[in-house]
């Protein structure tokens, strides 16, 4: 595999740069609920209200910003730094850092509460329906990654 394959899925695979494709719930904070579209059988839309919480964000740590991944999302070496000492002071002094795109700087994302007694039937399966929505995501990404790697 050349190198140009490689450091595009290093880009690619970032969890800085992942978490831009993750399906956006529509949020409403001061409600604390999420609204999740889930399809019946026969093709009809409906909403589901259901509730959620706030957690730290696991892609800034909760700082908010994070370095640039087009900057290190390849790797860098101890030698990138010793051949550029001022690419070094600026990588560490953070000139290179971005707001968060995960959390877009607020240190905190929403997540479903699931493990909620209160939950309805109904709510559950809404839930349950998001999940299974991110994960055919995620197969899909999985198999565009497979074929990028193939040269498709």
């Amino acid at each position: 595999m050349n190198q140009h394959i490689i450091d595009d899925e290093n880009h690619h695979n970032d969890p800085r740069v992942a978490c831009t494709r993750r399906n956006g719930l529509d949020v409403d904070t001061k409600r604390m609920i999420a609204v999740i579209t889930v399809e019946d059988d026969e093709g009809d839309e409906h909403d589901v209200e259901v509730p959620i919480k706030f957690e730290v964000c696991g892609v800034c740590d909760g700082k908010g910003t994070h370095v640039n991944p087009s900057i290190d999302s390849g790797g860098l070496t101890r030698e990138d730094f010793a051949e550029d000492p001022d690419f070094a002071e600026s990588y560490f002094s953070g000139a290179y850092d971005m707001q968060c795109e995960c959390c877009h700087g607020n240190n905190v994302m929403p997540v479903l509460v699931e493990d909620d007694a209160r939950l309805s039937q109904k709510q559950k399966d809404a839930i349950q329906y998001q999940y299974d929505m991110d994960q055919h995501e995620a197969d899909h990404e999985a198999e565009c990654a497979a074929e990028r790697r193939m040269g498709c």
